[in-house]
């Protein structure tokens, strides 16, 4: 019986590295950025970005009526939204520079508008772009 128990004993550890490795080829096969999103469902991440020439932007969440002030000082600022959120963004200028237009999302895709106003459904980066006067 101690032949048998011994062979028992190796398939138990076969089985066990069978499935030590089914387990790392499917965490392996899932896309690195769904393991990198650790936002809760339904939160989405908005990032604002900002030219030289920029003073402050003042981004109002329209479904809380929260704001939030950030000068140029605080630009890159990253933070997270609800998924269908509309969202203003109102920058002030420093003297010599006219508003030229928000770059959404690395798009070849402007809003000249300020302030500006969207409904987000997705990650957002938006980057402020100012012109000397």
């Amino acid at each position: 019986m101690g032949i048998l128990s011994i062979l028992l004993n190796k398939k138990v550890i076969a089985i066990i590295i069978s499935l030590v490795v089914i387990i790392a080829i499917a965490y392996a096969s899932t896309s690195s950025s769904s393991r990198r999103n650790q936002n809760p469902a339904g939160l989405i991440t908005c990032t604002i970005q900002g030219d030289i020439g920029i003073n402050q932007v003042v981004i109002t969440n329209q479904n809380t009526g929260k704001s939030i002030i950030k000068t140029a000082a605080n630009l890159p600022f990253a933070f997270n939204l609800t998924e269908g959120d509309t969202l203003r963004f109102n920058v002030t200028l420093l003297e010599g520079y006219a508003w030229n237009a928000w770059e959404i999302n690395q798009y070849p895709w402007f809003a000249h508008d300020n302030p500006f106003t969207m409904r987000v459904g997705e990650d957002l980066v938006l980057n402020g772009q100012t012109i000397a006067k």
